[in-house]
């Protein structure tokens, strides 16, 4: 645990004192356009134009992290035609056959979500470990 943490406080500083130059850098680059509309520009008017390419800027970065951001969310498939087909069928085969695939999504997502996987059976087994109500209520279940 303590290279994590070690890792983890470099990774922290690295960020702190990058983030801390960026700013810095930031501040002198507003400096010198206001310098530069200075050059043509009465005081006031160069610092209204400073502010209007600073505000434009941050318009930019908003809309960059938006674009960004869009691009990073997974949009979940929603294919049920399977599930559907396998509840047309007769009677006898209905059961064994959506048992039957269920079992082998189930397994195909165990495979891709490893960590989601072991997180939920620690969690049902805790609750299960817990709580006497669900083991009983698991237990008339099974029974049936």
């Amino acid at each position: 645990m303590g290279l994590l943490l070690k890792r983890l406080a470099v990774a922290l500083a690295v960020f702190v004192i990058s983030g801390a130059a960026v700013l810095v850098a930031t501040f002198f680059l507003f400096a010198a356009i206001f310098l530069w509309f200075e050059e043509f520009l009465r005081p006031a008017l160069a610092a209204l134009a400073t502010t209007g390419s600073l505000l434009a800027f941050a318009l930019l970065v908003g809309l960059a992290g938006l674009i960004v951001a869009r691009a990073f969310k997974r949009k979940p498939k929603r294919d049920f035609g399977w599930l559907i087909e396998l509840l047309n069928a007769p009677d006898g085969i209905s059961a064994i056959a959506i048992g039957n695939a269920l079992g082998r999504r189930l397994q195909a997502f165990a495979r891709k979500n490893n960590q989601a996987t072991i997180i939920a059976a620690l969690a049902a087994g805790l609750a299960l470990g817990v709580s006497p109500a669900l083991r009983k209520i698991l237990r008339d279940l099974l029974e049936e």
